[in-house]
């Protein structure tokens, strides 16, 4: 398969002289590698997941996202979307295959950094026995304060803490 047919299909070849390796996803708005340009290559790539559906030994145990909210007098506003450093709220969530938990933390944005030591809300979600359905009852109550889920707080608040990077954007 030539560069050409590699990108176009969105699948590098280890045949290749791109450095790229065997399996590596690629588009036609990117070399093969992007390593090779300095390009910091971020997540994983889904070729295991494509290659063998069935399997398990590729998949993560959580899925992490963030959504940023504009103002905390207003924290159900969501639109419009703030720019970075116009950001007072952001969220951050992990789900696991039993739990949804999001953390509403205050935002720095000069820092472009989550202040941790802010919590405005917490939501947790139980997702045990979810047959998939589009609107799990699991996902309208918030179970955050009920004692006998502390410990599945307490877990997923350090996962998302880990998942979050501290540092701070250099101005210019």
């Amino acid at each position: 398969m030539g560069k050409d047919d590699q990108l176009r299909s969105g699948r590098a070849d280890s045949t290749d002289d791109s450095g790229a390796v065997e399996g590596e996803q690629c588009g036609p708005w990117k070399a093969a590698d992007p390593r090779a340009s300095g390009e910091e290559v971020n997540g994983t790539s889904l070729a295991p997941v494509f290659d063998d559906p069935h399997g398990t030994t590729h998949l993560k145990s959580a899925a992490f996202s963030q959504f940023a909210k504009p103002s905390q007098k207003h924290p159900f506003t969501f639109w419009p979307t703030p720019a970075r450093d116009k950001t007072e709220i952001m969220g951050y969530s992990v789900r696991t295959d039993e739990w949804r938990y999001t953390c509403w933390f205050g935002f720095d944005g000069v820092r472009v950094v989550p202040k941790v030591d802010q919590i405005l809300g917490q939501e947790l979600y139980d997702h045990r026995g979810d047959p998939g359905e589009l609107d799990w009852r699991g996902e309208h109550v918030n179970v955050v304060h009920q004692s006998e889920h502390g410990n599945v707080v307490k877990q997923l608040h350090a996962m998302v803490l880990g998942y979050i990077r501290l540092y701070p954007v250099v101005a210019p």
